[in-house]
């Protein structure tokens, strides 16, 4: 049992580097923490487009703090009456979203642990669900939830050579309905079956191929090619582009909240259990020695 390490060491490699030197206005916590992450307005001078860049060091694995600075990124844009749509992309080197950090989930305190799930509902819904056009630039990795933040937006374009994916059952997770559900949206039902039950990453070739991105580029043209079709959205009428949208997405959307308190009192029944919580302690064990 237990979880397996390689795939976590791999997560784990990347440095920080900034891609871009835009002038960003980070957001940091209400409890004044770290800036997480970067919000760029008026991209390219329109001022309906926005950036914006998560900037947790070293893989922007996803813990309470960087889950509650995006859920006030997006809902600082939808209150902003000019801005119509954003681009949602990464500051670090080789990766667009780790997923989640599996720290948070180690011997956790199980009130910290419901309001980090809680928040990471209340982020999907608020993504995949906002009014705001939504194009996901993926200059990396982008495994599990990380994967879930891609597919939520309205359009993704990734930089060759990377791969996403819900690989949770590698380990020994199962992948909540809310993530299978935007997957199979995507892919549909079979090809969304199959990559959920192996845990596979698709590499971008192939993830273009089944419809899981919308374009790959190179690396160096992913932020252009995403403000394209980020321009091309907000071309059309934006009442009827965004009714169109919640039209689309509502009906699984509203039957995926109405289930949130189950999936959370399912989801904090998996990680206490022994085997999960042998194979999280494994990990910060290696990871630890790794440091020494």
């Amino acid at each position: 049992g237990g979880l397996p390490l390689a795939p976590l060491r791999g997560m784990l490699s990347s440095r920080p580097v900034n891609l871009r030197p835009r002038s960003c206005a980070p957001l940091s916590s209400a409890s004044g923490g770290q800036a997480l992450v970067k919000v760029d307005k008026a991209l390219s001078g329109d001022s309906r487009m926005a950036v914006v860049s998560m900037a947790r060091a070293p893989v922007n694995s996803l813990n309470l703090e960087l889950v509650q600075q995006l859920n006030e990124a997006i809902e600082g844009l939808e209150q902003d009456p000019e801005v119509q749509g954003f681009i949602l992309t990464s500051s670090q080197k080789k990766v667009f979203c780790a997923g989640i950090d599996l720290t948070t989930m180690h011997q956790p305190n199980m009130d910290d642990l419901n309001a980090f799930w809680k928040g990471l509902q209340s982020l999907w819904s608020s993504l995949y669900g906002t009014r705001l056009a939504t194009v996901a630039a993926i200059q990396g990795a982008a495994p599990a939830a990380g994967c879930l933040l891609a597919l939520s937006c309205d359009y993704r374009v990734i930089a060759k050579g990377y791969s996403l994916g819900m690989n949770e059952t590698k380990f020994g997770l199962v992948a909540p309905p809310w993530f299978q559900q935007t997957l199979v949206s995507t892919v549909g039902n079979r090809q969304a079956e199959s990559l959920l039950l192996k845990g596979t990453l698709v590499d971008s070739s192939t993830a273009l191929k089944i419809g899981m991105v919308d374009e790959e580029v190179e690396e160096s043209e992913v932020m252009g090619a995403a403000e394209k079709e980020l321009g091309a959205m907000l071309g059309v009428n934006q009442k009827a582009r965004q009714t169109t949208k919640m039209a689309l997405r509502m009906p699984m959307m509203q039957s995926m909240k109405e289930a949130f308190d189950t999936d959370r009192e399912w989801f904090m029944s998996m990680v206490q259990s022994p085997e999960i919580q042998a194979g999280l302690g494994a990990y910060i064990e290696s990871l630890q020695k790794r440091k020494k």
